[in-house]
């Protein structure tokens, strides 16, 4: 682990600390009478990274050499937390897809890279807050009557903020007002992104597994909140590492090998990406 900075010089977000977040929710398909917010959010999941642990031109390859400075934690809403098993989303359901492949039945105990508090869903938000205001080094106890402004930036990260953002604030968590000085970036709309949908014939809105698939990252346990987190700020740190600072232009790695969880080299040799397929007249051609 690189020794602790006064600065983080040539990071593009400068000193603020990055924090992902991604939730989790109950199908509502499946579920038609599960319908708040408050019984649908499973779980929480929290990874952030503190520029000043390691240096920019120190992070080496895909931003691998920032992977053991990242903290992360998984919140489990105690109430909500039944995970459907194989089998049980109808077949018009979006989530089936997953539960029936190599993520199936992940549960909120699937966590591979930090903590996990089982919390009940009056006490989450609490919960919530007061985990990023320690990773910004405040240690203010959360209170409702207390006015509070965060004297470390803070960099939000989604992937397809849209979504996650209406989950938290049906928990009652507003982070322009919990914390404001902060802003929001959502990870599907970046450079990468919009890269990789190019390479993807003209793909409007690509997969966080699409995003994993091109930067060689091999993941294990998605759809957990607190995997998922962990994989989305190493995808954003792997974004600013490929993005050359001259032209601003994100490339591609197609030359890498490939990582698994822990950083470690599981494929030396690049791995081929089919181009998307298309049948015509019966046939299937590679685009």
């Amino acid at each position: 682990m690189a020794a602790t900075t006064t600065n983080a010089p040539g990071w593009a977000f400068g000193n603020a600390v990055l924090v992902a977040i991604d939730i989790e929710i109950h199908c509502r398909k499946h579920y038609p009478k599960v319908g708040s917010p408050q019984d649908r959010v499973s779980e929480i999941g929290v990874a952030s990274f503190d520029p000043r642990r390691v240096r920019f031109a120190d992070a080496g390859d895909r931003a691998k050499n920032t992977w053991s400075s990242i903290k992360a934690c998984n919140f489990a809403v105690t109430e909500n937390t039944h995970i459907p098993g194989v089998g049980s989303h109808a077949r018009h359901c979006q989530d089936r897809q997953w539960l029936l492949g190599a993520n199936a039945g992940v549960k909120a105990t699937d966590f591979d890279f930090g903590s996990l508090y089982n919390v009940s869903r009056f006490h989450v938000k609490k919960a919530f807050v007061n985990k990023i205001r320690t990773l910004l080094g405040d240690h203010p106890p959360y209170n409702n009557d207390t006015p509070y402004h965060n004297n470390r930036e803070v960099v939000f990260l989604f992937f397809d903020q849209q979504n996650d953002l209406r989950w938290l604030q049906g928990l009652g968590i507003d982070l322009s007002t919990e914390f404001p000085n902060s802003r929001i970036i959502d990870i599907q709309r970046g450079p990468l992104a919009a890269a990789i949908g190019e390479r993807m014939r003209g793909k409007a809105k690509i997969s966080a597994e699409d995003m994993y698939k091109y930067l060689r990252f091999e993941t294990v346990h998605m759809h957990n909140g607190g995997n998922d987190a962990v994989w989305e700020l190493r995808a954003y740190l792997a974004e600013l590492t490929l993005t050359d600072p001259q032209t601003h232009e994100t490339r591609i790695p197609d030359e890498a090998t490939t990582l698994n969880k822990d950083g470690v080299v599981v494929k030396e040799e690049p791995t081929y990406i089919a181009a998307p397929e298309v049948m015509v007249d019966g046939e299937v051609w590679e685009l």
